[in-house]
């Protein structure tokens, strides 16, 4: 159903469509609201009125970066979220690895519905910054 999820099928199925024109650099930074997706509206009936929203942005952070910066783009972001989780799997101590690197998984599932935001963002950032730091091997005399 296109409605489920707050309309959020709907608006993958528009976004899959415009990665498929654009896989691998994809359209621009921050230019969905511009690359021509249908409104999406619904009547509240609390208001009784129809209430029209534009999409600009995907709702789902790896969508939103596949169809405004590509695949290889991406495929790097991933990328490092991949190695911070593992990183984080493979250290067995240090509580700051332990809050930083949860911290970086759950982000990363929760980036399943939602998208990345400026006040946010500083923090996922810092917490993969101090998992990839605590784990490079140097404390261990390597």
């Amino acid at each position: 159903d296109a409605d489920f999820g707050s309309g959020r099928i709907f608006i993958w199925k528009q976004v899959w469509d415009l990665i498929r024109e654009k896989p691998l650099f994809g359209g621009g930074p921050d230019t969905l609201a511009r690359r021509g997706l249908q409104d999406f509206s619904r009547y509240s009936v609390e208001l009784d009125m129809m209430i029209i929203g534009s999409i600009d942005a995907a709702h789902n952070e790896y969508l939103n970066i596949w169809v405004n910066q590509g695949l290889f783009a991406l495929c790097s972001y991933i990328s490092v979220l991949a190695v911070t989780v593992i990183r984080w799997w493979r250290e067995k101590n240090g509580i700051c690895t332990a809050v930083c690197g949860a911290a970086v998984m759950f982000y990363a599932i929760q980036a399943f519905f939602g998208i990345s935001m400026f006040i946010t963002a500083p923090y996922l950032w810092i917490a993969v910054a101090a998992v990839n730091k605590f784990n490079t091997g140097k404390e261990n005399g390597k």
